[in-house]
């Protein structure tokens, strides 16, 4: 299962390859349980013309930040999903696989962005970024303001972006006696208030 530093490998690369270009088109494929709360084709549209200004992530989700008006995509790997630019192996989790491929389109993706650079119409050199996940496990939702929709609202705080000081999480620590990992859930710890259910 992709952890937290591999959702932050992939947010590097869309940063790296894809940050300041146009989505000058959209390739998905139809699936009901990995497009959440939106269809493939209203994801498609969304997106398109629109430029990618960023990649952020937030735990183990991740969500790009595009220019103008409208909804982001945010986005999970579920188990088995990873990225892959067109040209190189897909980014794998663990170790790349022997039967790894830089076949393309890719097999399992779900959506292909075709980025360009600003006032490039012909696409000549567009980078191609591909969302695959074999076992459908993953989410691609439309969210206006990720950080406050779920499924990040409803994410406790992130190790690196929004620990506690000691000083703050030990007393809320202390109080409880269930589990640790009872106790890091988020609907046990408030962020927002700084308590422990």
């Amino acid at each position: 299962m992709p952890e937290l530093p591999e959702v932050e490998r992939a947010k590097n690369l869309i940063n790296k390859v894809a940050a300041g270009k146009v989505i000058q088109k959209v390739e998905t494929v139809e699936d009901t349980i990995v497009f959440a709360g939106t269809t493939h084709d209203d994801f498609a549209k969304e997106l398109t013309g629109r430029t990618l200004q960023s990649a952020e992530r937030y735990g183990k989700v991740f969500f790009l930040n595009l220019s103008g008006d409208g909804k982001k995509p945010v986005l999970h790997f579920g188990m088995t999903g990873m990225l892959q630019v067109k040209g190189q192996q897909a980014t794998y989790y663990k170790e790349v696989p022997r039967t790894a491929s830089a076949d393309w389109p890719p097999r399992f993706m779900k959506f292909i962005l075709h980025l360009v650079d600003p006032g490039d119409e012909s696409g000549a050199e567009a980078v191609q970024l591909a969302f695959l996940d074999a076992r459908r496990l993953g989410r691609i939702r439309l969210c206006e303001s990720p950080l406050t929709e779920a499924p990040i609202c409803d994410l406790g705080f992130d190790p690196i972006l929004s620990m506690p000081s000691i000083e703050e999480f030990k007393p809320l620590v202390l109080k409880r006696s269930c589990p640790i990992k009872g106790a890091k859930r988020k609907d046990r710890f408030s962020a927002e208030s700084g308590t422990l259910r």
